[in-house]
């Protein structure tokens, strides 16, 4: 099988981890192994597959970290492993994958802050990290991602203010930041977005005036 171009074991009952011998497949580009209940650890070995361009694991139990070497796959353009019970940080090699379109780390157990590195990624349309207990405060980098259209951080433990950089995102259609420790003002910035067609803030320690 080692020329096998795409795998799909999409919605089985599949468990146990992950075998790392799934790394010898270097002319892998589609690995989906999502909604599933594999356990265990995401194997390094996966990250030799630079051929990869779509990598999902979703649905599952994986726990264990995200590996660091995960920005050697510099083709991936959608990643995902949401609903899983991950742990620890997002590693900072996230901004290697320029190529990323569609990045989803929502519902695991992830720590720690949103890497400045994510601003790298010029071709990022989603970014969804709901539902985790990422700190620390936005990162203005995002700002950068200019061609983002949909922004999901809700309920998690960020703190600080909403970057004005956020304005920038002239195509963002869904922002959600509810349920954090957000404070101080929202940014006239924000106003400035007329594609924006879902603004959640709610559950934070906004102060200031609604203005435009």
């Amino acid at each position: 099988c080692t020329q096998l171009a795409g795998l799909s074991l999409y919605t089985n009952f599949l468990s146990e981890p992950i075998p790392s011998e799934l790394g010898n497949l270097r002319n892998l580009q589609i690995l989906d192994l999502g909604n599933n209940s594999l356990t265990g650890i995401i194997p390094e070995s996966l990250c030799n597959v630079t051929s990869m361009l779509e990598l999902s694991l979703d649905d599952n139990k994986l726990n264990g970290t995200i590996p660091d070497r995960i920005g050697d796959l510099i083709n991936l353009q959608q990643l995902g492993a949401y609903n899983n019970r991950l742990q620890g940080s997002i590693p900072t090699s996230v901004g290697n994958l320029k190529k990323l379109i569609a990045l989803d780390f929502s519902q695991n157990q992830l720590t720690g802050i949103i890497p400045t590195q994510i601003g790298n990624l010029s071709n990022l349309q989603v970014l969804q990290l709901y539902q985790n207990f990422l700190s620390g405060k936005i990162p203005s980098e995002l700002g950068h991602c200019t061609n983002l259209s949909l922004l999901n951080l809700y309920s998690n433990k960020l703190v600080g203010s909403i970057p004005p950089e956020i304005g920038n995102l002239l195509g963002l259609q869904v922002l959600r930041l509810y349920d954090n420790q957000l404070n101080s003002t929202i940014p006239n910035s924000l106003f400035r977005l007329k594609s924006l067609l879902v603004l959640q803030l709610s559950e934070n320690n906004l102060i200031g005036n609604l203005s435009s």
